[in-house]
């Protein structure tokens, strides 16, 4: 089944990444960003759900959460939603990538997304996506960039009821 909605990452800040230091094992964590979804069919949408989680070397930050009240997506239009991740989490780092870590001025960052929503086009159908976001985010701390910038990012579509 062909990708019916488009989903990509516009903007995105990272205030706070920071290991504690005792033991390398609490990442504290502030990340905004912009998620984008663009409906370019003649189709209009019905989101019914919209979850999103935050991975950070394969381990999960920040479980699956509601993202949004359910919403409608006209055809050939597009929604921006604020979304923010803070908070704290254990993570299992070796000495070596906790080495790393600290040296590091922008990060890899996996936003997973879980949408539910429906269309009627005489007869209802429920469409089900997988959504990953595979992020480089610099880290932006005191209002300062590391240097880079964040670059627009096109998410990757899993169409679940296919």
């Amino acid at each position: 089944m062909k990708v019916l909605v488009h989903y990509e990452v516009t903007n995105a800040s990272l205030t706070k990444f920071d290991l504690a230091a005792a033991n390398n094992t609490i990442l504290y964590y502030n990340l905004t960003l912009n998620l984008t979804l663009e409906n370019p069919s003649t189709v209009n949408y019905n989101f019914d759900r919209l979850e999103a989680g935050l991975v950070f070397k394969g381990q999960n930050l920040y479980d699956m959460t509601n993202i949004s009240k359910p919403f409608y997506l006209g055809h050939e239009t597009n929604v921006t939603l604020p979304v923010v991740f803070t908070g704290n989490h254990s993570v299992a780092l070796g000495d070596q990538e906790a080495s790393d870590f600290r040296k590091a001025d922008a990060f890899d960052i996996a936003v997973k997304i879980h949408s539910e929503y429906s269309t009627r086009t005489g007869k209802t159908f429920n469409i089900k996506q997988e959504v990953t976001c595979t992020l480089k985010v610099p880290l932006n701390s005191d209002g300062k960039n590391a240097g880079e910038r964040f670059q627009i990012t096109k998410c990757d579509v899993t169409m679940l009821n296919a």
